[in-house]
C-alpha cells in the first residue's frame, strides 16, 4: 500500500515538474527561441529531473526522453517532439498542447480523489469513531444490567 501511495506521488510530481518545464519551454518558444536554447533554461529554472543536452544534441535528449521517461504513456510526446525539432516544424503548439492534456489528467486525477475522499472518510468514522462512542453511550447501561442481575 506505502509503495503504491509513493509512486502515485511520484507520478503526480513528475507530472507538476513536466507541466511546469512544459510552460517554461512554450514561453520561450513563443518568444522566437528554439528549443535546443529553451529546454536547459526551462529544465534548470523550473528545477525538474529531466537531462539537459551536453555535446550530443537536443535531439538526443528528446530520443533518451523517448526511450526512458518513466511515465510510459508520456513518451510518445518526446517522441513527437523529437520529429518536429528534426523537421524544423514549429513547436510552440506542440508543447503547449502537451501542457494542456497533462493539466486535463492532472483535474481529472483530482476529481478522481475528490469522489472517493468522502468514501474514505466514512470508512474512518465507522471504524474509529462510532465503536469508542457506542462504548461511551452504552458501557454504563451495560455495567448496570450486569449489577442488577448479580
Amino acid at each position: 500500500m506505502e509503495a503504491l501511495l509513493f509512486s502515485l506521488r511520484a507520478k503526480r510530481r513528475r507530472r507538476n515538474g513536466l507541466i511546469a518545464v512544459l510552460d517554461a519551454v512554450a514561453l520561450y518558444l513563443s518568444a522566437g527561441y528554439d528549443l535546443a536554447y529553451a529546454w536547459p533554461g526551462a529544465v534548470e529554472a523550473c528545477r525538474a529531473d529531466l537531462p539537459i543536452p551536453g555535446e550530443h544534441g537536443m535531439t538526443a535528449v528528446l530520443t533518451e526522453l523517448a526511450r526512458g521517461y518513466p511515465e510510459p504513456e508520456h513518451r510518445v510526446w518526446f517522441t513527437v517532439l523529437s520529429d518536429l525539432y528534426a523537421s524544423g516544424a514549429s513547436l510552440t503548439a506542440a508543447v503547449e498542447a502537451m501542457a494542456d492534456t497533462l493539466r486535463k489528467e492532472q483535474a481529472l486525477d483530482l476529481e478522481t480523489h475528490c469522489r472517493i475522499l468522502p468514501t474514505k472518510a466514512n470508512v474512518v468514522l465507522l471504524v474509529f469513531f462510532l465503536p469508542p462512542a457506542f462504548l461511551l453511550l452504552f458501557a454504563p447501561l451495560i455495567l448496570e444490567i450486569l449489577q442488577a442481575f448479580s
